[in-house]
Order: C-alpha cells, then structure tokens, then sequence
C-alpha cells in the first residue's frame, strides 16, 4: 500500500472516530442544562445513559434490581469494544481466579475497577459526576482513553439509592429559586425530615453492604459476586466546611485485610493527591474513615478480595447548587463534580499503570485464604436445635457465597471456645452439626463475621465495634483450632406441620422465632383468638414451654367447623409445626381454664415518627413490622399524639429520639394514656428523656467520674495532643454485653436465661423498684468489642431491660436497639414480646 493510501485510510479511522464521539449526545444537550446547574432526577440520568450505550460501542447499560418504591437499579459497564463483547467470560475468569468457580482464567483479563455513586440520596453530586465521567470516557474512548479502557473495565452504579436522591432531588427543586441562594439558613439549604440520605425505609444502606437487609443492597451484593471487583470506590459526601478526603485510610485497619491493600491505597491517594495539588485544591486522608467495621462499602469489598476506598467531598445535602462555607467561600455543584470527576479519573490512571500487580495480589487473596487462612480457629460449629434460626443463617451464608457443610463424623471430641461462656469446653461433634471452616475462598470474611473477639488496633474507630453472628443471630456456637472434615449440607426446610385430629380441642405452636410471631400476627388479623402459656405445660404426649400459643375450639367458635383445616393452611404457608391436643387437661402445668393462659388481642401499634426522632430507628421498626411480621403499624408524627388519637390505638413506640422532641404537656398526655391501659414501649434515649423527665420510676445510674492524672504537684497534666484518646476512655462506640434474662416474663418468651445485646450508648439505669427488671447485668459484664477503660468500671449491676405497670397500662423499657440495623436478628424476638405478651 502506497504511503498516500496509508494516509487516506488512517484519515478515514479518525474521521469515523471522531464523527462518533459527535454523534454521542453530552448531558447537557439530552438533559438541557449544563451538569452542576440542576440535580438530575434517577430516571432522567438513566435515560441519559440508556441513550449514550445506545450510540457507544464502549459503554452498556443494564438494570440489576428495583428498589422498594418500584425505581430501577441499573450500571454502566465502560470498556473497549473487546472487552465489551465478552464481559460474561471475563466475569467466569475472575470468580475463578478468586476460586469461587473451576474455570478458565483470561491470560489478557482487564482489570475491574466498581465506582459506586450516591448510596446516601442527598449526597447528590455523586449521580451528576457519574453522567460527566461516564461521557468523558465515551466521547474519548479512542483517543486519549483507548489504552486505559483496553485494560482497565469500569462497572459504574450511578445512583445506588434512587429513593433518597429522588427524595433529595424534589425537596431542592421545590425550594430553589430562579438562582440559588447561597445562605445555609435559607430553606433550599434545611431537608425536612427524614431527608434524602436513608432509602424507602429510612436505612443507611452504607452501613447495610454486608448484612443486606434492605432489597437495595440485596441486588447489588448479587450483582457484585457475579464481579468480583478488583477495585471498588464509594463517593460520597460530607460536611460542606470539609475539604476533599481520599485514601489511604485511618486506622484502625482490620488485621486480617494484607498489606498491599493499604500499600495500593497510598499509590492512590499520591495520585489523586499530585492532580489537586496543581488545582490548588484542599484535601485530607488517613483520617476519620477507617477500615474495621465490614459493612461498608470500603470495607465489605475490601473483605471480599478488592481495594475498597471511600472518596469524600465536602458539600452533602445542605450545600444546594450553591453554598457559602465557614471561611467565606462559595462551594458549586461544579466545584463539586469537577473534585469527583479528578479522583476518579487518577484512580483509572493508577490501576491501569498496576494492572497485573492487581490481578495477581487478587488472586493471591483468595488462595492464601485457602492455604493459609489466618487465626488460631480453624472451624467454627453451630449446634443450632431452632431450626428457624438455622435456616436464616444459611440463607446468609449463601448470599455471601460461604462454604459450609455437615460434620462427616460423631463422637470426635475436640476442645473448644464458648461463645456463650468464652471459655474453652470440651465438645462432643455430631453428624448433624453445621461447620464453617476458615480455609475457604471467603476466609477472610469468615474471620470478620463469626471472631468472638474484636482485634482493634486502634480504639479510635468510626462505627460499632463487634458484630459476631453467632451474638446478631443468637446462635449456640462453638470455635475449634482444628480444621474438620465435612460433608455436603442439605439446606432443606422442615415440612413438619402437624396433622389434623377429629378428636382435637385444640391447636398449640411452640414460640421459638421471629416466623412465629408471623404466624401470630396473620392469625390475629385473620380473627383467630389464641392464648399464651404463661408456665410450662404438658398435654398427653405434647411437651409445651413458656410463650407457646394456643388455639382452643372454645375461643374460636366464630371460625366454625372450618377452624382445623384455615389453621393448617396457615401452618402449611408459613411451614410451622402445629401440634393437635386432645385434652385440655394438664399432667404438668396449667389446664386450658387456667387463668395462666393468657388472651391475646390484636392491638392497634402506632410507632412516634417525623421531626424528633432518629430515623433510622424509624426505619428499622417500620421495615420489621411491614417485612418480617407483617403487622399493620401507624407512623404518627407528634402533632398527632394528643388524647384523641391515643385513645384510638394499644401500643405507642417511641424509637431512638433527637433531643426531646415532645412539649411537657404532651409527656402528660401520654402518661395519662398509659394509665388508663395503654402500652407504652421506649428504646434507647426515649428511656433516658423518661428517667430525665421522673415520668415513670425509671432512673439513671450515677457515673463514676473520670480518670484524671494528678502529679505530686496537684495540677492536672495532660497531653493536648491525646485530648481525643482521652475522651475515648469515657465512650462505648458500640460493643456486645452479656445480661441475665428472667426467661419467666413475657417479654423473654423464647428465650434462654443470657442474652447479648448490642450496646451503642452510655446510658445505665438502676433497677426498677416497683417494676420488673428482666435483662440486667450484675457482675462486671462480659463484653466484646472495645469499651473506653473508664465506661467499661461502670458495667455493673444496672438494668437494661424491664417493664412496670403504671394503673392499667405497662411500659417497657429498651436500654439498647433490639433490631439494630435489622441484622441484629436475636433481639427482635424482644420487641415482639413487648407488643403482644407484656400486660395480657
């Protein structure tokens, strides 16, 4: 070919190049407005981007899930025409090369870089920097990006909480006017409440990566285990008077996850950091943001094998389109995007340049974790007789892709560690047991979840502190130093429903589980009349403990001939064990007439909600009654809660409060309703605001005071620079205690006589004179996780859960979230008891 024709066809190339990255339509021009002068609505962005992978061979775009209020879960997957066309092969490469399949490994497999965008709904310049780099990167695919998108493949969820940023998004463009104010204290600058950070249900999903209890991130896990990233960034934002933070991150920085991890990170932020610098611009790292707790989206990839970094601009919901800062300075949305478009861009560059050094520590994970896992426990046995509770933990283990499997062998003695007791035990292994063994492809994260003691490196950590299934599930649980074999699990559901009985006068169904109180609660809204057994009791050859319920003919006479087959429909639905009794008459234990059966109605629950309260706490509440009993619950705000409305409902749960939202006057009206037969259930600072306020006969325990170093001089000497350090001695960020349990009570049905709570707070309360102290800790308590040396003296004899009669009502008190962030499974069973058992 002559030199001229070479000439003509690389002209031609670049012609049809360029006229592509032409013809690729910009946001602005498919939006209408340039990007950093309106937020972008979910579904406008997605039509944006459904648009450009339309007309790019270099970007695909694909919906993995829906959230709860109907909006589409989607990525753009960015890369090289190659790589684009084989996307389900590099993906069968890479779970093998982290050993999770038994397939070919790409000898030229790019590297997979996750950039995850708005998880909190008002941290909104997050979607409107995915549109600008996902663009960027299209419009230049075959010039200046060709060799990074050669080797690097980018996944980009623009908007992980379309319901929040939507929330956010209506919110704004409601409030502003023809040009934003910049004034903080202007309304487009204060979201009402909840605001746009949590999603449907009122969840921080950036603490939910792990435990994956909303349908959000149910669908993004799914979707990243079919990915497997070798490198995941979460974009945020912060306070709007913060500068720019990136990687490398604080400590502390969990043990188990390798060196290279933060070594890479450095890498990162040296980048990031050269690029800003010759912007002028501010920035900060290895401060705040740690990586310890495993839910984040930093840390739960980082336990799964990838670089997970959080990247935070200041700015966050309050800062609008525009926002004048402490020092003076006005902070745009573009100033933002422009700081999100950089970082990201430097962390390609970065894992372009460290490609194979990536893919190979990534595989290197993954096989150490199998070779050599790390720690003294090898194998982790759950002896769990509740099959309900079984059942949940392997649902668990198989969305996070953990192997386990049944004991081979009986009889093998092995000595132990207790999570009950922590102490060592010698234990007799059988068939049945369930083994979780730590030489495994997600060995890491195996170690993260069932540890039984927290290994800080660092007290000063961002979240809670311990976390353990075998507490958050209330498992009996065993830890071994040996590795053992095992046998394939069958995860089959028990089909043991109970039979009809022509001579039956009754029906009873043990109370062991969160799917029991879904049964009660359809049974209740069915029209069923049950009782519940206060002692135990034993009726010809059935044995039923406390908290069982019964089902007589006598009560239900309404249901008619056709009681014995419903009920049994209703067992079969939700698979529970009925047993048929065909005698009233006890050989142990209450008959049928005894006053010690107990009636159970279905009662009106309203939960306190809106302006005052935590959100969160809302959340957590509103999402178990809708989703894991389904019980009708009436979120009420407080200008509800006066006489009338109160005379119209049972229950009235104050969650977690914000300062004292209620006037005085309105603490009275809700006194008097209690004593007039209402129920009344606080938990966490709503008990405090009632110990402050003397409304009941809760009180607080005086606090010993705290340390101080007194030199010979008798003047006070202490370090400016370990102020910080020192205030922690005095804090519980959040840790496991072990409480007694009056298993008698209602509110314990179900339960053992220990119980480990979850502890985010300080509170202590003395024990209730003229009320019943159920969950208590006398003796220092045992606990796991970090508690500041000087709060950790104060756990001892002080109440934590309790209830009192107040004339014909009850209140309960919650020292401590029974259903933290809904993965603190064992707890719930409590906040069940409270609504239905306490005072019936």
């Amino acid at each position: 070919m002559s030199p001229k024709n070479i000439f003509g066809v690389i002209f031609l190339l670049y012609s049809v190049l360029n006229l592509q990255a032409q013809n690729l339509p910009s946001p602005e021009n498919f939006l209408g407005y340039p990007l950093g002068t309106k937020f972008t609505y979910t579904h406008d962005a997605y039509a944006y981007l459904a648009e450009l992978a339309s007309k790019s061979q270099n970007v695909s775009f694909e919906k993995y899930g829906t959230s709860y209020e109907g909006r589409p879960l989607s990525i753009a997957i960015v890369g090289s025409e190659e790589n684009l066309s084989r996307t389900h092969l590099i993906r069968e490469s890479n779970r093998s090369r982290a050993q999770l399949e038994t397939g070919t490994i790409l000898s030229n497999q790019p590297v997979i870089v996750w950039l995850s965008f708005n998880i909190h709904g008002n941290e909104a310049v997050s979607t409107e920097t995915a549109l600008e780099l996902i663009y960027d990167l299209a419009s230049k695919a075959h010039k200046e990006y060709a060799e990074l998108l050669s080797h690097v493949l980018i996944v980009i969820d623009p908007c992980l909480n379309p319901d929040g940023h939507n929330r956010y998004v209506q919110f704004y463009r409601e409030r502003v006017g023809k040009h934003p104010n910049p004034q903080l204290f202007t309304r487009e600058h204060l979201e009402p409440w909840p605001g746009g950070r949590p999603n449907h249900y009122l969840f921080d999903l950036n603490r939910d990566w792990a435990w994956q209890t909303q349908i959000e991130s149910k669908a993004r896990a799914q979707l990243f285990n079919q990915w497997m990233p070798h490198v995941h960034v979460d974009f945020h934002e912060m306070g709007i008077n913060s500068p720019y933070y990136f990687a490398p991150s604080a400590d502390p920085i969990h043990p188990d996850l390798p060196q290279w991890l933060s070594e890479f990170q450095d890498k990162i932020g040296k980048n990031i950091a050269n690029a800003f610098d010759q912007k002028h611009w501010l920035y900060f790292k290895k401060e705040i943001f740690d990586l310890f707790y495993p839910s984040y989206g930093d840390t739960y990839p980082s336990f799964n094998g990838a670089v997970g970094m959080t990247f935070e601009q200041g700015g966050s919901g309050r800062a609008g389109l525009a926002g004048i800062s402490i020092e003076g300075d006005t902070l745009t949305l573009r100033d933002r995007i422009d700081h999100h478009f950089m970082a990201a861009l430097q962390t390609l560059e970065v894992c372009k340049e460290e490609k194979q050094n990536l893919l190979n520590n990534f595989g290197d994970f993954f096989s150490s974790a199998i070779s050599q896992p790390k720690g003294s426990y090898k194998s982790f046995i759950i002896k769990e007789k509740n099959s309900d509770k079984l059942k949940k933990l392997l649902e668990f283990l198989d969305q996070l892709e953990i192997q386990y499997g049944r004991a081979k062998t009986s009889g093998q003695n092995l000595k132990c560690f207790d999570y009950s007791t922590h102490e060592t035990i010698q234990l007799t292994l059988q068939k049945e047991d369930l083994i979780v063994p730590l030489a495994q492809a997600k060995g890491v994260l195996v170690k993260a979840l069932f540890e039984p003691q927290s290994l800080l490196t660092d007290s000063l950590t961002y979240d809670i502190t311990a976390w353990a299934l075998p507490y958050s599930m209330g498992l009996q649980c065993f830890a071994s130093q040996q590795s053992l074999p095992m046998e394939r699990y069958e995860n089959t559901v028990p089909s043991h429903r109970g039979l009809l009985s022509a001579n039956a006068i009754a029906y009873a169904l043990p109370w062991r589980s969160i799917e029991d109180a879904r049964f009660l609660s359809k049974a209740l809204q069915l029209g069923y009349r049950p009782r519940v057994l206060e002692e135990p009791a034993s009726f010809g050859s059935s044995y039923l403990d406390r908290g069982a319920l019964v089902f007589t003919k006598t009560q239900n006479e309404t249901k008619g001939k056709s009681m014995d087959e419903s009920l049994l429909n209703l067992a079969i639905e939700l698979n529970r064990d009925l047993i048929a009794l065909e005698t009233g008459y006890s050989g142990k234990g209450p008959s049928f007439g005894s006053e010690k059966l107990h009636k159970i109605k279905a009662p009106i629950v309203a939960l306190f909600s809106g302006q005052g309260t935590q959100y969160t706490s809302v959340g957590e509440i509103w999402h178990f009654f809708d989703h894991e009993i389904e019980y009708p619950i009436h979120l009420i705000e407080k200008e509800q809660l006066h006489q009338e409305v109160l005379e119209k409902i049972d229950v009235l749960i104050l969650p977690d409060l914000r300062g004292n939202p209620l006037a005085d006057n309105t603490w009275e009206t809700i006194k008097t309703w209690v004593q007039n037969g209402g129920k009344l259930i606080a938990i966490e600072s709503s008990v405090n605001i009632l110990a402050q306020k003397n409304i009941f006969s809760i009180s607080k325990k005086e606090s010993k005071t705290a340390e101080t170093s007194i030199p010979s001089s008798g003047i006070a000497f202490k370090k400016y620079s370990e102020r910080e350090r020192d205030n922690w001695k005095q804090q519980n960020p959040g840790a496991i205690i072990k409480m007694h349990l009056d298993n008698s009570h209602p509110l314990a049905y179900g339960y053992d006589t220990t119980y480990f709570a979850l502890k985010t707070n300080r509170n202590l309360y003395q024990g209730l004179s003229k009320g019943w102290n159920i969950g208590v800790v006398k003796e220092p308590s045992l606990t796991i996780g970090f508690v500041g040396s000087v709060f950790k003296k104060q756990l001892t004899d002080f109440l934590c859960i309790g209830t009192e009669n107040i004339g014909k009502g009850q209140v309960v008190y919650f020292n401590d979230n029974p259903l933290f962030r809904s993965f603190w499974h064992s707890g719930k069973l409590l906040l069940t008891n409270a609504v239905f058992f306490v005072g019936e």
